[in-house]
């Protein structure tokens, strides 16, 4: 199971599934099966489908791999953010045979589940210059629900080959769309979650998770709102575009891009570009419901960034 959950590089194999499962239902990436272009501008078709317990969303998935061919492609599972965390944590200085032991004992404070049954798996930390104390990046997930995650794809006849990240789907979905060389930082809002994704030239430098999204936005509708989270979201982009400034080789991100309800709210553009001095650009795939990026992102996988 462990080898399910990797980093996923550029340029592996041919482009496939990506997979998301919620509580509320499933959203499912795969390759346009129509010739001509697609909302999202990419050779892909990607829907969320309403649908709550593990046995319908079983059945609806079988269903939908029957409709569209999709028991021969390869499938990337995009991992609830429930489930995991990704930790920034200096290199233990110990023998190479000894990190991920090491690694465990580092993290058991930092994150709230049972290390040694967590599945981990660290890689380097790009663009970090000469540092006294360089870090790595460290997935840390919870062993039980990737294998129900994988089990509930199998049970439908999907193949799955791995099983990844939001924030790396999302570096991999930025790095197909925008093909740029420059420092971006992506603004990804979900329903509950926020992420800030630091990319350079199709490699994740730096990220941040935010336990507000959507739901917690003024006129949002859904009985969550917040009135300080705009400004408290303001903030937090200014100090993480401030922080990879000065920590990322590359620098500052030269670009904002963000989802089509913060463009949609001019105050609070106008607040991000103020706070960060980026010109604030809508993120292209953002007609796709935001539910279903990461899944999209995974579904690219293949399809070259960079």
């Amino acid at each position: 199971m462990a080898t399910l959950l990797k980093q996923l590089p550029d340029n592996q194999g041919d482009t496939g599934i990506g997979l998301s499962f919620h509580e509320d239902g499933i959203c499912v990436a795969c390759p346009h099966s129509v010739e001509g272009p697609t909302e999202n501008g990419l050779p892909l078709t990607v829907d969320f489908f309403p649908a709550r317990g593990a046995d319908v969303q079983v059945r609806l998935l079988q269903k939908l791999a029957s409709r569209h061919s999709l028991r021969s492609l390869p499938a990337t599972i995009v991992m609830n953010p429930a489930s995991y965390r990704l930790l920034q944590v200096p290199i233990p200085q110990v023998q190479q045979s000894e990190i991920d032991s090491a690694l465990r004992w580092q993290i058991r404070d930092l994150v709230d589940m049972d290390v040694e049954d967590a599945i981990i798996l660290s890689y380097p930390m790009p663009g970090q210059g000469r540092p006294s104390s360089p870090l790595l990046f460290v997935v840390v997930a919870e062993r039980n629900a990737v294998t129900r995650a994988v089990e509930m794809a199998s049970d439908a006849g999907i193949k799955v080959v791995s099983v990844t990240t939001v924030e790396l789907a999302l570096r991999t979905l930025l790095g197909v769309v925008e093909k740029s060389e420059q420092p971006s930082l992506l603004l990804a809002i979900f329903p509950e979650k926020t992420f800030l994704i630091h990319v350079v030239n199709g490699e994740l430098y730096r990220t941040r998770e935010l336990d507000y999204g959507a739901a917690h936005l003024p006129g949002s509708g859904g009985g969550a709102e917040d009135g300080s989270w705009p400004q408290r979201l303001v903030t937090e982009v200014g100090r993480f575009v401030l922080f990879c400034g000065r920590h990322c080789e590359q620098g500052s991100a030269q670009r904002l891009l963000v989802p089509s309800i913060v463009t949609k709210l001019p105050e609070l553009s106008a607040q991000l570009a103020e706070e960060t001095g980026i010109a604030v650009e809508q993120f292209s795939p953002c007609p796709v419901d935001p539910h279903c990026l990461p899944a999209l992102g995974a579904a690219c996988n293949g399809m070259g960034g960079g």
